[in-house]
């Protein structure tokens, strides 16, 4: 949720440090910022995972990337800011 930081340059360098090796990307469902970088992982016959705490907008990116709402978006509680519910689903990448 890259559109909610001011600063997700820095956080997304401060994670690139922690987790060497491992590509890293400032994406944002709502302004599809990085939304590039990630789709050139969806390949025919590959699978991908997104991992990520309830409410933390997994459905909502895997709808950015599909172009049109493949999941279910649930409402966040708002006495803890956590997602209603989770969401396990698979969908078969376009060639």
């Amino acid at each position: 949720k890259a559109d909610l930081n001011e600063n997700w340059e820095a956080a997304a360098d401060k994670v690139r440090a922690a987790a060497l090796g491992v590509d890293v990307y400032a994406v944002s469902s709502k302004t599809g910022l990085g939304l590039d970088s990630v789709k050139q992982y969806l390949l025919p016959g590959k699978t991908i995972v997104f991992l990520g705490s309830s409410g933390v907008g997994k459905s909502s990116l895997l709808n950015a990337l599909a172009g049109q709402e493949m999941m279910d978006t649930g409402a966040i509680r708002e006495d803890d800011s956590r997602g209603r519910t989770g969401s396990l689903s698979a969908f078969p990448a376009e060639p």
